[in-house]
């Protein structure tokens, strides 16, 4: 089992259309692997960082590529780390295997130097091993 965390991909930032066609072949195989994916949506959204403020909703190409799937947890955060938002998504998708513990995750996302670093260090200081892939500032 190795999880997939999606980080803040969202509508309102400029920096998705580059990593968007890798974001969802990662969620394709993921989902052909019967992995669990957990989606990070950032509530407050650095103004510098989008286009616009008024669509941070995640992005829709990523609700289509998850409709349907049963080990999802789209999760809300509120500051730029989500490490404890993808530890509850994680409890609630595999409790079941926590014996397993520490996983290791796969990580993509947008905003590399802000919420996908501090996203993956929590992760690792709790000792998941974390493998990021196709992130961009």
């Amino acid at each position: 089992m190795r999880p997939l965390i999606v980080i803040d991909v969202q509508n309102c930032y400029r920096a998705v259309a580059p990593i968007l066609p890798n974001v969802l072949i990662l969620i394709e195989k993921a989902k052909k692997k019967n992995n669990p994916i957990v989606v990070l949506r950032c509530r407050e959204t650095p103004a510098f960082l989008v286009s616009t403020r008024l669509d941070d909703e995640v992005h829709k190409d990523v609700l289509s590529a998850v409709a349907g799937y049963d080990k999802i947890v789209i999760a809300e955060k509120y500051t730029c780390c989500g490490g404890s938002e993808v530890w509850s998504a994680l409890w609630e998708l595999c409790w079941q295997r926590w014996e397993d513990f520490p996983f290791t995750l796969t990580a993509c996302g947008v905003n590399t130097e802000a919420c996908v670093a501090e996203t993956v260090n929590w992760l690792a200081e709790v000792g998941f091993e974390v493998i990021l892939t196709y992130s961009h500032e």
